[in-house]
């Protein structure tokens, strides 16, 4: 669901940006700003389609997608600057403090706390 990232949408709208969310499936538009493109279909073809022109990519989406859009994104623009492409990842976060190591994620540089080093991660040193 796009939910969880309609408010860094409406923030970048509301900061004169222009966004185009990128879904799997269909998604009630009455839900969503007006102000919104929306664009439905396979997610690392659209990403590779869009990554020319974006500023900035922020997914959430399935784990098993993380690589097939990373490398979709770097095939469309072999240039990408370190943190383009940001993915939300919200695993279960009881204690707050990375203390307990419930929400850990598994990037190139070792297991990171979600709720210290997060939620948003660096899609390219995410590890699948």
């Amino acid at each position: 669901t796009p939910a969880v990232l309609l408010p860094v949408a409406a923030r970048a709208v509301e900061a004169g940006g222009s966004v185009t969310l990128l879904l799997a499936q269909p998604y009630p538009l009455d839900a969503l700003d007006p102000r919104l493109e929306i664009r439905v279909g396979s997610l690392p073809e659209l990403a590779a389609d869009f990554a020319p022109t974006a500023d900035l990519v922020f997914i959430h989406t399935a784990q098993a997608l993380h690589r097939p859009i990373a490398r979709a994104l770097a095939s469309a623009r072999p240039a990408v600057a370190t943190g383009f492409a940001r993915a939300l990842l919200a695993p279960p976060m009881p204690c707050g403090t990375g203390a307990c190591g419930a929400c850990a994620v598994r990037t190139v540089r070792g297991w990171k706390p979600a709720c210290t080093e997060g939620p948003f991660f660096n899609l390219a040193d995410l590890e699948t």
